[in-house]
């Protein structure tokens, strides 16, 4: 029985979740309150209490089910010391965008990150764990990129932190552009083409 009543929590947070993306997309962060997403949910205010401290950390959890794993998996491909440092670079920006491309809870996420959210109030802690994730998504490329230049990879007047910014810019507008209107570009294929020709104005 106790089994099967954590299968059952479990399953209630998930829910919550879910809910809580289509809501903060349909309706902003700011706009949407615990009652709104318990409502939309089916559940009482109180299970929502069960599992979140408030809407921060209910926020917060949402886009860890997303970040967390693809963090995780960034990880794995920028220590495989059999790729080279740029090809590994390249398959982790390609997994980026395929994030957005293929992955509907990504897209939600992403979405309501770049367009539906306020960092006033409670959220404002949120914001700080943006920029952790950011400086963090920053510091990875770099890593990549010093390892690419120690190699020979790069050509000699190649900046690596000017590296870094204009890759940070480029991912972030094709992520952005896209959500904003998927028909204009095929976000893998035009925009694996974009980063491929940036890529190769660096490499030597």
């Amino acid at each position: 029985m106790a089994r099967k009543t954590k299968e059952e929590a479990q399953a209630t947070r998930e829910l919550i979740l879910d809910t809580a993306e289509t809501v903060f997309l349909a309706h902003g962060v700011s706009r949407t309150s615990l009652q709104a997403i318990a409502q939309s949910a089916g559940v009482t205010r109180g299970a929502i209490y069960w599992h979140f401290k408030n809407k921060s950390d209910l926020f917060q959890a949402m886009v860890d089910r997303v970040t967390k794993p693809f963090f995780a998996s960034w990880d794995a491909h920028s220590t495989n010391s059999a790729v080279q440092p740029l090809e590994r670079l390249r398959t982790n920006l390609r997994m980026g965008l395929s994030l957005v491309a293929q992955n509907e809870r990504g897209r939600r996420v992403f979405a309501i990150v770049s367009f539906k959210l306020e960092y006033v109030d409670e959220m404002q802690g949120i914001y700080l764990q943006y920029q952790r994730d950011r400086v963090r998504f920053m510091q990875e490329m770099q890593f990549l990129l010093d390892l690419a230049q120690e190699q020979g990879q790069l050509r000699p007047q190649v900046s690596v932190r000017a590296a870094v910014v204009g890759l940070d810019a480029l991912m972030a507008g094709l992520l952005r552009n896209w959500l904003l209107d998927p028909s204009v570009f095929d976000i893998e294929g035009d925009g694996m083409a974009t980063v491929d020709m940036f890529l190769s104005g660096i490499a030597q």
